[in-house]
């Protein structure tokens, strides 16, 4: 099941530029462990839009369960019937962690199909190189109220592709070709912390530097429609719990 959402209410009202937040990403294997876990096999995969679940046949008559929620609606569909490895990010309480999905397929060596990650550095940026995406221009100023009121200063996103840099806004879906392969890549947000409240919880919880994002490969021409969040859990906003 996708694990429980923030309990924390997040919202962040731009007062210059214009931005786009969208919900966070979540991806759960149904576990309380933190530490980062790899499902490989055959994969049935259910579910559409931005809901995805994905059981894996583990070969020793067990499977592995993963829930996804894609923020961008990348089409994990394409996973059904297919050897991959599903990989979950190491993680901390109950904030959300990076997913990466490999092909496995004969002797070739593993290759992303699906990565997403929540800050500048993750699976993305072990798959592709340090560098290969980071913020862009500032775009805008708000404040993210989560156990208190956290100034943020948010960014466009700039990744580094075959054709040069491509920069991407929240919600707008971009095409990237990276090493000959075409790639649909959408932001969920981008922000780093200027003002945070003078008290925060105990634990650390509420709101930091965010680079969030999802990429899938595609065959050319990848669906770049504008999108909206869904509810009220955003992007950029952590708990301990």
């Amino acid at each position: 099941m996708l694990f429980v959402a923030l309990a924390l209410t997040a919202c962040a009202t731009p007062e210059s530029g214009e931005t786009t937040r969208l919900e966070s990403l979540r991806a759960s294997d149904g576990t309380d462990s933190w530490d980062e876990a790899s499902y490989e096999g055959l994969t049935t995969v259910t579910g559409e839009g931005r809901d995805w679940a994905l059981s894996v046949d583990l070969g020793d008559g067990t499977t592995g369960e993963v829930d996804v929620h894609a923020p961008g609606a990348s089409d994990l569909s394409v996973f059904h019937g297919v050897d991959v490895a599903t990989t979950l990010g190491a993680v901390w309480g109950s904030n959300p962690r990076d997913v990466e999905i490999d092909t496995v397929a004969g002797d070739e060596p593993p290759a992303p199909m699906f990565v997403a990650q929540v800050h500048a550095l993750g699976l993305a940026t072990d798959a592709f190189g340090e560098g290969f995406v980071d913020y862009g221009d500032a775009v805008g100023t708000g404040t993210i109220e989560v156990s208190g009121a956290w100034g943020v200063e948010y960014h466009d996103v700039v990744f580094q592709t075959d054709d040069g840099e491509v920069v991407a806004t929240a919600g707008a879906p971009v095409e990237l070709t990276i090493d000959g392969a075409t790639w649909r890549a959408v932001v969920h947000t981008a922000f780093v912390v200027t003002d945070p409240p003078e008290e925060v919880m105990d634990c650390g919880g509420g709101a930091s530097d965010t680079l969030s994002f999802e990429m899938i490969y595609e065959p050319p021409a990848p669906k770049l429609d504008g999108m909206e969040p869904q509810g009220t859990d955003l992007a950029g906003a952590y708990s301990c719990g």
